[in-house]
């Protein structure tokens, strides 16, 4: 490796001391086999407990046609909550409930996700990698849309393949509540929501 492109302090980090430092967690087991647990970097730290991501995701990714990240978002009591943030594929039926059951099934109780928000799409580069950094936009967009769900004719959630997040409110209601601003009482008109290309994307039905 020669180091990172125009990222000299990184490049720095990484190969201090003339040696390549990856940033991943592991461990040696009996048998001398080396298991790697995550990114250093990803690490969730929940009550002075460890998280690794990684290994909830393959709990999660047991369910069909599911796509999941997961990361801690800030808390003032516990240091950060467990999130994951989830795509269904085509077909998928299951709900935030059955994949809370399938993490309990297999999951110490501090490691299952507190909150599972489902979106149409996650953010991707164009190597198809998840960008994690985009992660708690996303979470956020959705709390908002939630907060103000009784005032829409819909339920307001995202939606699954680029369709319906809800209905009702006013055309401009759900650019409105995405800013952290409060929806106009004076329209309803129906509407719909989608996430694509890291943005949310509006229009009338």
């Amino acid at each position: 490796m020669l180091g990172y492109w125009q990222r000299p302090e990184a490049t720095a980090e990484t190969l201090a001391g003339g040696e390549l430092h990856t940033g991943n967690l592991g461990f040696l087991d009996a048998d001398g086999e080396l298991h790697i647990r995550d990114r250093k970097s990803l690490v969730i730290i929940r009550g002075g407990a460890n998280v690794y991501p990684a290994e909830v995701e393959r709990v999660l990714h047991e369910a069909p046609g599911v796509a999941a990240a997961v990361l801690g978002l800030p808390d003032e009591r516990l240091g950060e909550r467990v999130v994951a943030v989830v795509e269904l594929g085509l077909g998928a039926v299951l709900v935030e409930e059955d994949l809370r059951a399938l993490c309990r099934a297999a999951l110490p109780r501090y490691k299952v996700p507190e909150r599972i928000v489902v979106v149409a799409s996650m953010p991707r580069n164009a190597m198809g990698k998840v960008v994690r950094t985009q992660l708690p936009n996303l979470k956020l967009a959705t709390d908002r849309l939630l907060r103000f769900a009784p005032y829409f004719a819909g339920d307001v959630r995202t939606g699954h393949g680029g369709g319906s997040a809800g209905h009702g409110g006013g055309r401009g209601d759900v650019r409105r509540v995405l800013a952290g601003e409060r929806p106009d009482p004076g329209t309803r008109r129906p509407t719909h929501l989608r996430h694509r290309d890291g943005q949310w994307d509006q229009g009338a039905r």
